[in-house]
């Protein structure tokens, strides 16, 4: 959430919703990394539950079969993503 304080045509003030001080610290690390591997652990258990409901022919029609198959490829997508993530925060400074 951007606030723009205009007069004059002119910008005076910018002010963000979490200061950049906030964020850019060596204390949020540690936080992000958690974030993203609860991210990641959620895809794990979409994966699974997507992979147990394709294998035991649950869905009750081949829409949904169509559906559950592609969450079941976007859970794959979320665990790399969120590992990536995790990875590059525990990297960075």
């Amino acid at each position: 959430m951007l606030m723009v304080f205009i007069a004059d045509s002119r910008i005076h003030s910018v002010s963000y919703f979490i200061p950049r001080r906030i964020l850019v610290h060596d204390h949020a690390a540690p936080a992000v990394i958690l974030y993203n591997s609860v991210l990641a652990l959620q895809a794990v258990g979409w994966i699974f539950l997507s992979h147990a409901v394709i294998s035991n022919d649950l869905c009750r029609s081949a829409e949904a079969t169509a559906v559950i198959k592609k969450n079941n490829r976007y859970g794959y997508f979320a665990l790399a993503l969120y590992t990536i993530c995790a990875i590059v925060a525990a990297w960075s400074p």
